[in-house]
C-alpha cells in the first residue's frame, strides 16, 4: 500500500516500517520453515518471486504490511535515521479484501523469531496496527481468522483486544474474530487517554462496540507510538 510506504510507527517495544526490499532476503529465509510456512498457510516463494510479491504488495491498495522490528535498547530515540537498522522479528497485515464493505479489514500478525515470541511484543504490534488503521485507513471493523490449535492467540485476541468470536470453520478448523471500532465514548473510566497536548503524535484511543451497538469499558484504550517519516533517500525502489 503506497499510503504507508514511508510510515514508521514508533512502540515501546517495537518499531513498524514498511516491507522494503532490503528485508526481501531475510523474510524469504524465514518462509523456508515448515512451522512459519503451517503457521501463515503459506506456500514457499524463490527469492525472486518473494522480490515479486514485496513490489506488488507496496502498490496494491486492497494491503497494508509492516515488518515488525525489535527495539533492542530500549533508551535509543528512534528516528527516522536509525529505524531501519533495528532487528527483524516479524510482519503485522492488513488486507481489505470485503468488496461490500471498504472499512473492514482483516488481520494477520506473525513473529518469526521465536526468541522474541511471549513477549508482548506481538501484542504491541496488533494495538498499533489496528489504531493506524482506524486513525490513517478510516477502518472500522477489524476481523482475524485463527487456527483452533493456536488457543493461545484466540485468548489474545478476545480477552486482551476486545475481539468477539463471530464463526467457526469446521473444514478449516479456524475461528473467525471481529472487533468493531468507534470514536464515540463510554461512560467515563480510569482508563481514558490523556488531554496532554503534547501527546498529539501519538495513537489516539478508541472504543470497543459490541454486535448490539452498546459500548462497555474499553479494552484496547490506547496504543500510545511516535509516527516517523523515512527520508525518500531510504526507499529502495524506482
Amino acid at each position: 500500500m503506497r499510503t504507508n510506504e514511508r510510515t514508521v510507527l514508533v512502540g515501546d517495544k517495537c518499531v513498524l516500517v514498511p516491507y522494503l526490499k532490503r528485508h526481501v532476503d531475510h523474510y524469504n529465509k524465514w518462509m523456508q520453515s515448515p512451522e512459519l510456512l503451517e503457521m501463515t498457510a503459506s506456500e514457499p516463494l524463490t527469492l525472486e518471486e518473494e522480490y515479486e510479491m514485496q513490489e506488488s504488495w507496496r502498490v496494491d491498495e486492497n494491503k497494508c504490511t509492516f515488518i515488525i522490528l525489535a527495539k533492542e535498547n530500549p533508551e535509543l530515540e528512534i528516528t527516522a535515521e536509525n529505524a531501519l537498522a533495528q532487528k527483524m522479528v516479524g510482519d503485522v497485515n492488513l488486507f481489505f479484501n470485503d468488496h461490500d464493505d471498504p472499512h473492514s479489514a482483516e488481520i494477520e500478525i506473525m513473529i518469526a523469531e521465536p526468541s522474541y515470541r511471549r513477549k508482548g511484543m506481538g501484542l504491541e504490534a496488533i494495538r498499533m496496527m489496528i489504531t493506524y488503521a482506524y486513525e490513517s485507513l478510516g477502518t472500522k471493523r477489524i476481523t482475524a481468522k485463527i487456527s483452533t490449535e493456536n488457543e493461545g492467540s484466540i485468548q489474545l485476541f478476545l480477552t486482551q483486544l476486545g475481539f468477539n468470536q463471530i464463526g467457526y470453520s469446521q473444514i478449516f478448523e479456524e475461528v473467525t474474530l471481529e472487533r468493531i471500532l468507534s470514536s464515540r465514548s463510554a461512560s467515563p473510566s480510569p482508563t481514558k487517554p490523556s488531554q496532554d497536548p503534547t501527546d498529539e503524535n501519538k495513537g489516539e484511543a478508541f472504543q470497543v462496540e459490541d454486535n448490539d451497538g452498546d459500548f462497555g469499558q474499553p479494552v484496547l484504550t490506547q496504543a500510545r507510538f511516535e509516527t516517523l517519516e523515512l527520508n525518500p533517500e531510504d526507499l529502495d525502489h524506482n
